[in-house]
């Protein structure tokens, strides 16, 4: 993948800013090694694959059908 068409950040744009916010929280989060902080991290994972896939109009039953896909063991099954 050579290119990514990902809109400029607009802090006036309510998602832009969820986005921000959440992965602001994950980061703090996944910096704590506490096990609470973890089951919030994986609610606050949810919630940013719920506004990625409404930043790109993706259909519910799109995204529950990707998210069905069994990747290979790796953070997010991918490979360099």
């Amino acid at each position: 993948m050579q290119q990514l068409a990902l809109p400029a950040y607009d802090s006036a744009n309510p998602v832009h800013a969820a986005l921000s916010d959440a992965g602001a929280r994950a980061a703090d989060l996944a910096a704590s090694q506490a096990g609470a902080a973890q089951a919030e991290l994986a609610e606050i994972e949810r919630e940013l694959t719920r506004l990625v896939a409404g930043l790109f109009s993706i259909p519910a039953k799109d995204l529950r059908a990707m998210l069905r896909i069994a990747l290979p063991a790796g953070p997010l099954g991918l490979h360099d």
